[in-house]
């Protein structure tokens, strides 16, 4: 297909077609055609675009899940009990602070 650059001021564009009505109108047509099919190519390139990025993404996340499930390290999870994730693992709570020993220690004396 090949491509006409048209520049034009639009003053003088008017001059034109002033009174050229059937020209007037089959300018603005093409323009619109032009206008839309541009448009077309732009959303076919970016669906396009978006297609393969899902694509490699699919394609990370199952290497990242293969490589996961045959790590050693990791043992596989069936169904984790729920209890069990909302409880905090025993290893984050912190120590007593040296008030709240302090309390303790009042709290043992007659």
């Amino acid at each position: 297909e090949d491509t006409w650059v048209l520049c034009i001021s639009r003053s003088d564009l008017c001059d034109r077609l002033r009174g050229r009505r059937e020209l007037a109108a089959a300018v603005i047509s093409a323009l619109y055609r032009s206008f839309t099919r541009r448009m077309q190519q732009v959303a076919v390139h970016e669906a396009e675009d978006r297609r393969e990025a899902e694509d490699r993404e699919a394609v990370a996340q199952a290497f990242i899940a293969a490589e996961f499930s045959a790590s050693p390290e990791h043992p596989k999870m069936s169904c984790p009990d729920p209890l069990t994730l909302a409880s905090p693992p025993s290893m984050l709570l912190l120590p007593p602070t040296l008030h709240q020993q302090e309390v303790m220690l009042l709290d043992d004396v007659p």
